[in-house]
């Protein structure tokens, strides 16, 4: 698998989505998809154990599909509902910065040996 210089762009654009965006649950379906996808190529690309390490202390984004319940409609209950979602999704951001940030230190130790824009 050959890998480019457009491809580390791609996965800072959809981490940007997220951080940034207004539809957080289509962008970070998308970008945890394709960074799961994005570290088996890397992987096969290269066994560099300095490449390697980072890829291993890349976070895992698990996407959960929300579920609305009984308990949504109860008057009172949803304050606490909608503070446990921002929670949630602050995490994930913060899992998503941490991803970019080691993307893009791979793509540091990487340039040199990628093949032009596709």
């Amino acid at each position: 698998m050959k890998l480019t210089h457009r491809q580390f762009q791609d996965i800072q654009t959809l981490a940007s989505r997220v951080l940034e965006g207004d539809h957080f649950d289509t962008d970070i379906e998308t970008f945890s998809r394709f960074s799961e996808q994005f570290r088996h190529w890397i992987y096969d690309f290269t066994d560099d154990y300095r490449v390697v390490e980072r890829l291993e202390k890349i976070p895992f984004i698990e996407v959960q599909k929300e579920q609305s319940s009984f308990w949504d409609a109860v008057p009172g209950i949803s304050p606490f509902r909608m503070y446990n979602k921002y929670r949630d999704r602050e995490g994930i951001k913060a899992k998503v910065k941490e991803a970019a940030s080691l993307f893009n230190a791979i793509y540091f130790l990487l340039q040199d040996e990628l093949d032009e824009f596709v």
